[in-house]
């Protein structure tokens, strides 16, 4: 019973991060288009 929701704290908790970082780096590669 402790697994379950703790594995679904961690799942979600992934998915935001990836989200994040995939949007970062989006921003970073437009920035860095623009500059050129």
């Amino acid at each position: 019973m402790y697994a379950s929701p703790l594995s679904i704290m961690v799942r979600n908790h992934s998915r935001r991060v990836s989200s994040t970082l995939a949007l970062s780096f989006l921003n970073v590669c437009f920035l860095m288009n623009r500059d050129w």
